[in-house]
């Protein structure tokens, strides 16, 4: 994996600038639906210890934002101390290679639209 999306640089290894191009990062003001749902259309939403400094009500808030925009399959990204087990139904928590991700609207056990996440195993 290392070979594949890093390169060596200086005794150190960067990320592939083909595969740099290819991601963006932005500051977006969670509570500002508008902004969130800019950036929700993405598969792929990293927003890593974010949720624990929010209200209740701000975290379901964004996430009704994230379950109208993300595409299907969609992965969301938080922080191993953030739980949205009891937050959402439209997301569904999931080990995929080791790493535990929020996937929307998940197929049945087993099988996974997406043939580079094969072997995708649903977590109960």
């Amino acid at each position: 994996m290392r070979e594949k999306y890093f390169v060596p640089h200086d005794n150190k290894w960067s990320v592939d600038p083909e595969l740099q191009r290819r991601v963006s990062y932005d500051v977006v003001n969670l509570v500002d639906e508008d902004q969130v749902h800019r950036h929700a259309s993405a598969p792929i939403v990293v927003c890593r210890n974010v949720f624990i400094y929010f209200s209740e009500a701000s975290i379901r808030r964004a996430l009704g934002v994230f379950e109208r925009a993300m595409p299907v399959p969609g992965y969301l990204c938080v922080g191993a101390s953030e739980s949205l087990l009891r937050r959402t139904v439209a997301f569904e928590l999931q080990d995929i290679g080791g790493a535990f991700m929020y996937v929307k609207d998940a197929p049945p056990s087993g099988h996974h639209p997406d043939p580079r996440l094969s072997g995708v195993e649903r977590v109960s």
